[in-house]
């Protein structure tokens, strides 16, 4: 009787206890609210614009990642296309064109950032470009 005793008790003694299942802990990553980065933005524009004395006289489009402004600068009205990016690229560019003619308005461009190389050397060739014809 006492080996048998023994035996049970070595054996109970070798078995692990079964744990509960460890819970996994999932991190959850808190996203920035797109209404805080947007506000920022615009408030970047804003005081750049103040600090320039341009007037803010309407604003015609703003999201994410874009701002177009009705602006009054020295007494002319202009479009203001302000992107939030560091690269701008000629599709942006040509974008900002198309709505300056649909409004009917002279444009200018504000970026975080700088535009690269081959686009500023681009925009420069234009400036200078007399005219482009197709011969027949």
């Amino acid at each position: 009787m006492e080996k048998e005793n023994y035996e049970e008790e070595n054996k109970k003694a070798k078995e692990k206890p079964k744990e509960d299942p460890k819970v996994k802990v999932k991190k959850i990553k808190v996203k920035k609210t797109k209404k805080k980065s947007d506000e920022k933005f615009f408030n970047r524009v804003k005081d750049y614009l103040t600090k320039r004395n341009i007037e803010i006289e309407d604003i015609t489009n703003f999201n994410q990642k874009d701002l177009t402004l009705k602006v009054k600068m020295n007494g002319e009205k202009i479009l203001i296309m302000a992107y939030n990016k560091k690269r701008i690229t000629e599709k942006d560019i040509l974008d900002s064109a198309k709505k300056a003619k649909e409004n009917k308005l002279p444009y200018s461009i504000l970026s975080l950032g700088e535009p690269t190389k081959k686009l500023e050397r681009f925009v420069e060739a234009l400036k200078t470009l007399d005219s482009f014809e197709k011969i027949d």
